[in-house]
């Protein structure tokens, strides 16, 4: 009966996981499977600032993030993928499964496979830039050439970017408050910057700038910036998917029933906004698009506040990690912010373990 029904569950798993999700899986399985097979020098396609600036190595850009260290480095990445991308990200299938169906989430918001597969790809290509930039940074500001020599490699880079997309998918998902390994409780838009640190302190041997990377990319996504210079506007992309499920432009072979018979699991790009943007640059581009000052204009106040945000989530995530949870002495009106006055003694608990785990690390 197990083994019978063993099959049957695989192919419900494999029916509703999303496209995109699905690709992305089986780019890195087949990269380990080919690890596996020839053994090759991972040094060889690890994202090495100095092989790629001055040895011109560009293809590390890509590889970097598709092969792994091992069996529990690619496992704990893509169940990590699976988790942000595939039940939250991407969006319901058209599986009718009870039990595996991800339209349960009902209204929940979602990105579409298209344009989550554009977030990944410029993902990929912009963690390693920001990556590369830092340690170049570093290097001739104040002669710190550790980064340049630093050989990374996986899939965490991306995995960073879109958790802090998920953690922002709307106000209220935000503001929701999240635990970290039972140590500590974080809202959810500054849970990518507090796990960035425990990890960091749990698992110090990890890429430290490459997550950090991820975290920048991620960030500047939900301030719009890929928007504006890099990914087509929702808009766009929804007509294109409309154009292509009428069959226009395409020929008869690119209708999205077509479509559909060859690739399972392909999620249109819903109506809603797929995720916050916490900048109105975008809305002053599409109302404004003859206004070449006011689209500048918008440009500097978006960069200046991101920047504002991104010193800002620093500071809250270094509060919560060395000093805990502080007393909140004012009272809260959102329905997700509970007082401090009232938590109960197991949360204080959790700070005080998490102060004395990381005085630990520290010594």
């Amino acid at each position: 009966m197990s083994s019978a029904s063993s099959p049957s569950r695989l192919n419900e798993v494999i029916s509703s996981t999303p496209l995109t999700t699905k690709v992305f899986l089986s780019l890195c399985v087949v990269t380990y499977i080919y690890q596996l097979l020839f053994d090759p020098n991972l040094s060889t396609y690890t994202n090495c600032p100095r092989n790629i600036l001055y040895l011109k190595e560009y293809y590390r850009i890509i590889t970097s993030s598709f092969f792994h260290g091992g069996l529990m480095h690619l496992g704990m990445n893509m169940m990590a993928f699976y988790s942000i991308a595939g039940r939250s990200l991407e969006g319901p299938t058209t599986t009718t499964s009870t039990t595996l169906t991800l339209s349960r989430r009902g209204d929940r918001k979602y990105m579409g496979s298209l344009y989550l597969f554009l977030s990944i790809m410029w993902g990929i290509l912009l963690t390693s830039f920001v990556y590369i930039s830092i340690a170049l940074i570093l290097s001739f500001c104040f002669s710190y050439d550790d980064f340049m020599y630093q050989h990374s490699v996986g899939f965490s880079g991306v995995l960073f970017q879109l958790s802090v997309l998920e953690a922002n998918k709307s106000h209220e998902e935000s503001n929701r408050t999240r635990s970290i390994y039972g140590m500590i409780k974080v809202k959810s838009k500054y849970y990518p910057w507090a796990l960035l640190i425990i990890l960091q302190i749990i698992m110090p041997n990890i890429s430290f700038l490459g997550h950090l990377s991820g975290i920048v990319v991620g960030t500047a996504q939900i301030h719009g910036v890929l928007d504006l210079f890099c990914i087509p506007s929702e808009n766009y992309l929804r007509s294109f998917e409309e154009e292509v499920e009428e069959g226009e432009g395409g020929g008869s072979f690119m209708n999205m029933n077509n479509i559909n018979n060859i690739i399972s699991g392909y999620v249109k790009i819903p109506s809603h906004e797929t995720f916050i943007r916490y900048s109105s640059l975008l809305e002053g581009q599409q109302n404004n698009n003859n206004n070449n000052n006011n689209w500048r204009n918008g440009l500097i106040c978006s960069t200046f506040f991101g920047v504002l945000q991104l010193i800002r989530n620093i500071l809250e995530t270094l509060k919560f990690a060395v000093f805990g949870r502080q007393e909140n002495n004012t009272n809260n009106n959102t329905i997700h912010n509970r007082s401090y006055d009232d938590e109960n003694d197991d949360d204080i608990m959790q700070d005080v373990e998490l102060q004395a785990v990381i005085q630990r690390s520290l010594l």
